[in-house]
């Protein structure tokens, strides 16, 4: 049925890592964005919420930063999902989908922080 050891192509379109990878990790920004916009930090801390410099420097903002990075979070993993469609029609060699996974969710999360740290400093 499916292939548990990827080699070159041979693997089921359904098990491609540019979709698997960028699904799951849609999906996980989506609930985690969910989870903190519903239950955000009430004090400033360091164990939980969206952490900065800059999101740190007082309440009002640290208030601010929870609910626009819960949401800007949520839209980034919608794109996610929606970019792991693509996987379903393009299917590299192994190596190839691994390393575009990565770069793009890496480039998500870097996305996410510019987004945040760019409204805070307005």
């Amino acid at each position: 049925m499916g292939y548990l050891i990827f080699s070159s192509n041979t693997y089921p379109f359904f098990y491609n890592p540019i979709f698997l990878g960028l699904i799951s990790t849609g999906i996980i920004f989506v609930v985690a964005g969910l989870i903190l916009l519903k239950n955000p930090p009430k004090e400033i801390n360091w164990l939980y919420g969206y952490r900065s410099k800059t999101s740190m420097k007082n309440q009002k903002i640290w208030d601010f930063a929870q609910t626009y990075s819960a949401k800007v979070m949520m839209k980034l993993g919608l794109a996610l999902i929606f970019i792991s469609l693509l996987g379903l029609i393009y299917t590299p060699t192994i190596e190839i989908a691994l390393m575009l996974t990565l770069v793009v969710i890496i480039l998500n999360a870097v996305l996410l922080v510019y987004l945040v740290e760019k409204k805070l400093k307005t």
